[in-house]
């Protein structure tokens, strides 16, 4: 299965503040993630998309 396309969408969602690294130099892409990671994403998402405020 090739995966091309993953670092231009992982840029995309860095570059709006959707996704953020474990840390500055870090990301994990094969790591679960919480809840809590997974709500901020939705609600990070939903206001780049002005759903929400």
């Amino acid at each position: 299965m090739s995966h091309e396309w993953a670092p231009n969408a992982v840029a995309q969602t860095i570059d709006a503040n959707i996704v953020n690294g474990l840390t500055e130099q870090s990301f994990a892409p094969q790591a679960n993630a919480t809840r809590a990671q997974a709500t901020v994403m939705i609600k990070r998402l939903l206001q780049h998309v002005q759903f929400i405020n």
